[in-house]
């Protein structure tokens, strides 16, 4: 079900267009529920609460997948369970900054079924500058609710320099934690005006500004925010970039580190080239060894067979099916 609000951009800001008067459209649904009282006895003994709405747990389960969400008992109003296997009627809700949720129904031995009708809160509405509000549908809003997206954190965003949000960007910057302090800490980097996208992005790639400070000190002065990606992305880090200056690599740059990465050109992989005869080689060198599956195996036989360990010689022997086996022969 997709609802039109009803509200334009002057009525998320608090006023009307002039000659009109402010219309607000409170979104409901309605439907079915089932729920499981669990413990978590890892966490004090907790109770909460498994929530499966209309039955998709049971499609998910053909699927081979699951759904549903938990809800910390104490957060509930009204539920008497006084034990995880409890028994009885039930009418209970959960109440948070997008709206309020209730469930009726019953419990028999811990598990429960009945109805549940949300009611979108339309001050939360008003007050959230979303871009699109017009297209926020009823499932957006109870996600927004489960996920615990509160008027305190979009304005904390709006205030750090977040524009131009809408619902799918709220959830999603949500559910992957992007805070007011992240994004300020960005700005205060130079990366200002992010999308909620690239916030998300670095958010999933765990790219933290002290992660940034460090590739900025040990790795690339002059990375710019994609480069940063790649450098989390491909694990060039500023202990690789040291393990790689011991080895007699003091100032590799940033493409050659990415490369080494992308290709597996680890420390122990060039001590054991250099072990087995080759003592001076260059970096793309290494990359072309570990392309064409040149190993510390391949380069003894070489040695075996007297041939002259350059790596040039070594990637051609290795394309063309190993002459230097054929020389030996004759």
């Amino acid at each position: 079900m997709r609802v039109s609000l009803m509200l334009g951009v002057g009525a998320l800001l608090g006023f009307a267009p002039l000659g009109q008067d402010l219309v607000a459209q409170r979104l409901v649904k309605t439907g079915r529920w089932e729920a499981e009282l669990r413990w978590r006895p890892r966490q004090n003994a907790q109770r909460v609460l498994w929530i499966d709405f209309d039955g998709r747990y049971e499609d998910r389960q053909r699927e081979g997948g699951d759904f549903g969400f938990t809800m910390k008992v104490n957060d509930l109003t009204g539920l008497g369970a006084d034990n995880n296997r409890w028994s009885g009627p039930a009418r209970f809700e959960f109440r948070r900054d997008a709206g309020v949720l209730r469930f009726e129904g019953r419990f028999e031995d811990g598990l429960g079924e009945g109805a549940y009708r949300f009611e979108a809160n339309d001050q939360f509405l008003r007050e959230s500058d979303l871009a699109g509000a017009d297209e926020v549908d009823d499932d957006e809003l109870l996600a927004m609710l489960i996920h615990d997206v509160r008027r305190e954190w979009v304005t904390g965003l709006q205030q750090a320099g977040v524009r131009r949000m809408d619902a799918d960007d709220l959830l999603a910057m949500r559910i992957h934690n992007v805070t007011p302090d992240f994004v300020r800490d960005l700005a205060g980097l130079g990366y200002r005006d992010l999308s909620a996208d690239r916030l998300v992005g670095l958010r999933v790639h765990d790219v933290s500004p002290d992660y940034i400070r460090q590739v900025r000190k040990d790795v690339d002065p002059s990375a710019d925010l994609d480069d940063v990606l790649s450098f989390k992305i491909h694990r060039v880090t500023p202990e690789f970039v040291r393990e790689i200056a011991q080895l007699g690599y003091p100032a590799p740059d940033p493409d050659e580190l990415l490369s080494m990465r992308i290709h597996g050109v680890t420390p122990s992989f060039i001590r054991s080239i250099t072990a087995a005869g080759i003592k001076s080689i260059d970096l793309d060198e290494l990359v072309a060894f570990r392309i064409h599956s040149i190993d510390a195996d391949f380069i003894r036989e070489a040695v075996d067979a007297g041939v002259r360990l350059d790596p040039d010689d070594m990637v051609d022997y290795r394309i063309h099916g190993q002459r230097w086996k054929r020389k030996r022969d004759r």
